[in-house]
């Protein structure tokens, strides 16, 4: 769930900095701010795909062997 949430907030970030670039043809955001909203936006996702992978990694790891089931 974490890095579900988490990818998700970073397409929030990332399509609010779109949309404070497209809003008229006029640029809402300085090229400050927006650096880093991209950066925290590309951060979110990054991080939250590199948790779902660890998840997977660890729900693997967790299986009962053969040694262990009999």
């Amino acid at each position: 769930m974490v890095g579900i949430l988490m990818m998700l907030g970073g397409l929030f970030f990332g399509l609010d900095a779109r949309d404070g670039l497209e809003c008229s043809q006029i640029w809402i955001l300085t090229p400050g701010e927006l650096l880093r909203t991209i950066s925290l936006s590309t951060m979110l996702v990054m991080l939250g795909g590199v948790t779902l992978m660890a998840s997977l990694i660890m729900g693997f790891l967790a299986l009962p062997t053969r040694e262990q089931r009999f």
